[in-house]
């Protein structure tokens, strides 16, 4: 049995992620990457609103939801922009309205102080449909 990390969760009652993550998020997709890529799939740049919340190493919801900006996202995981640093080992991640969400778990591998902002990146946990992704997270960011 899968528990739905954001069960009960009003996002409507969320404030909304900081209008500075989306400045950052615009202005890193237009910086070329540093070094060699080594993504096997193409990385977008985005600056997308999702709702997060953090999940202990059992899979169960630890702390509050929040919104957050997502700033790059590839076949094989994301990279998430908040304003508070986040010591967990996974984050649920919804994109889009709840009544056509996709939720993602991403397995944090990096996680680290910006100075103005914390990034949050890792791969994806749980198998997806990566197709209705991109084409949820495009649709979004008006791609």
């Amino acid at each position: 049995m899968t528990v739905d990390p954001f069960e009960g969760v009003d996002v409507g009652l969320l404030p909304p992620a900081a209008e500075a993550l989306f400045v950052i998020a615009r202005t890193q997709s237009r910086q070329p990457v540093q070094g060699q890529e080594r993504r096997l799939t193409p990385r977008f740049y985005i600056a997308v609103e999702g709702v997060a919340r953090s999940l202990g190493a059992d899979g169960l919801a630890v702390g509050e939801a929040f919104r957050a900006v997502i700033a790059d996202v590839s076949n094989g995981g994301l990279r998430l922009l908040h304003g508070s640093s986040l010591a967990t080992p996974f984050l649920a991640v919804r994109i889009g309205l709840e009544a056509d969400s996709v939720t993602v778990i991403v397995r944090v591998i990096r996680s680290g102080d910006r100075q103005t902002y914390f990034e949050h990146a890792g791969p994806y946990h749980t198998p997806i449909d990566t197709d209705r992704l991109r084409d949820r997270i495009f649709e979004l960011a008006g791609v």
